[in-house]
């Protein structure tokens, strides 16, 4: 029977525009997430939750990312975003030094690729969140993401989320960040196994 880890809130989130390059967001109360209208992401979000204390070998069979959203898509079709893995964890959440769309850490080191660096392996979730959604919504399932942090004990969780470029629309959405005052953070509820006991007959030595 799976164990399942209570709600793991953000640790550090905040929003990078491609439009400001070097606009810090700090420690914004709102991700803001858009497409430019051109195939290209406008604003690109990014969070971090602790890897949990779990050994290497368990396996993840769920991780559910659920956020609570202010603003939702307009368009009938609604948003189509895609998660990734962050492939840097210490990307800087502060309204002096904080990331931009340029730096991972402003006046200290720049992303090798605008926007935020990702994994480009088949760790991703892709999803589409419909028209006018509001509220709590569970976006979907990245286990393989956490899996890979969990087997790799990495300190920290890092997803980066960029809105699909086969939209040809502009299209935006907002959600509650962890300093919302008011609002629950980005969440993630994780449910394992541990592998099986291997069974020793009576009488064998090892």
């Amino acid at each position: 029977m799976p164990h399942t880890i209570a709600y793991a809130n953000t640790s550090k989130a905040t929003f990078y525009n491609a439009a400001a390059p070097t606009t810090n967001y700090g420690t914004s109360n709102v991700q803001l997430l858009s497409l430019d209208g051109s195939s290209n992401p406008a604003t690109n979000c990014i969070m971090a939750f602790t890897t949990p204390a779990l050994a290497t070998s368990v396996k993840i069979t769920e991780a559910l990312l659920r956020f609570r959203i202010l603003a939702g898509p307009w368009s009938p079709g609604g948003m189509t975003l895609d998660v990734r893995r962050c492939t840097r964890t210490n990307w800087v959440e502060s309204w002096i030094t904080g990331s931009t769309w340029n730096d991972w850490s402003a006046g200290t080191g720049a992303w090798t690729t605008g926007g935020g660096d990702y994994a480009t392996d088949a760790e991703d979730l892709q999803a589409n969140v419909p028209q006018s959604t509001t509220g709590t919504y569970v976006l979907g399932d990245v286990r393989n993401i956490v899996q890979y942090c969990v087997r790799n004990a990495l300190a920290s969780i890092d997803l980066l989320l960029v809105g699909n470029n086969a939209s040809t629309a502009f299209e935006s959405m907002q959600w509650a960040s962890d300093d919302h005052l008011i609002y629950s953070p980005p969440q993630l509820q994780i449910s394992y196994t541990h592998p099986p006991l291997i069974s020793i007959p009576t009488g064998v030595r090892l």
